[in-house]
C-alpha cells in the first residue's frame, strides 16, 4: 500500500500543518495506509478515523497535497 497524503503525515493535515511522517508510525483503515509523524498521531486517529481524514483531506486540497 501507498501511503495517503503523498507519504505527509495525516495528523499533521488534519492540524493544518505539513509534516513529514515517520513510516513506522502507521495505521491502515478501509485499505488506505495513513502515516504520522509522532506516536500520538495514531493515537488520536484512532479516537476519531472519519474526522481526521476529514480535516486532513480539507486541508491537504487547500495546501495542494495530493491525496
Amino acid at each position: 500500500l501507498a501511503p495517503r497524503f503523498g507519504g505527509y503525515c495525516t495528523g499533521g493535515l488534519s492540524q493544518g500543518h505539513v509534516v513529514d511522517a515517520n513510516p513506522k508510525l502507521f495505521r491502515v483503515y478501509k485499505g488506505n495506509l495513513y502515516v504520522f509523524a509522532s506516536p500520538t498521531g495514531p493515537k488520536r486517529f484512532d479516537r476519531d478515523r472519519d474526522g481526521v481524514i476529514r480535516a486532513a483531506r480539507a486541508y491537504a486540497r487547500r495546501v495542494g497535497v495530493v491525496e
